[in-house]
């Protein structure tokens, strides 16, 4: 869920496009709210190019982990004129297809 807000917000607050917001680099925060998760220890891992906010949040006093990716997967179906253009970060297998017919409903 961590990442899904962080692409929402990329969008909504800093006025990425979708598919910008879908490859931007993202964080995760741990333990999250996964149950599987409650006897790990706090820590923040930024993806690699997020490596400028390690030094600031280190010194919060936060423990920072750096990743070439974290968890997650991002698949965005946004409308446009004519029909539906989709978006895949490539985190995970899988693909998005978008129709030039749309989904009518």
């Amino acid at each position: 869920m961590q990442w899904n807000a962080a692409t929402l917000a990329a969008a909504l607050v800093d006025g990425m496009r979708l598919e910008q917001a879908a490859h931007a680099p993202r964080f995760t925060c741990f333990p999250g709210a996964d149950l599987i998760e409650a006897g790990e220890e706090g820590r923040i891992e930024l993806e690699s190019g997020l490596t400028a906010e390690r030094e600031e949040l280190e010194s919060l006093g936060h423990t920072v982990k750096i990743r070439d990716r974290v968890q997650g997967s991002i698949r965005i179906a946004e409308r446009v004129d004519g029909g539906w253009i989709a978006h895949h970060d490539g985190h995970d297998d899988g693909s998005s297809i978008g129709t030039a017919q749309g989904w009518e409903r």
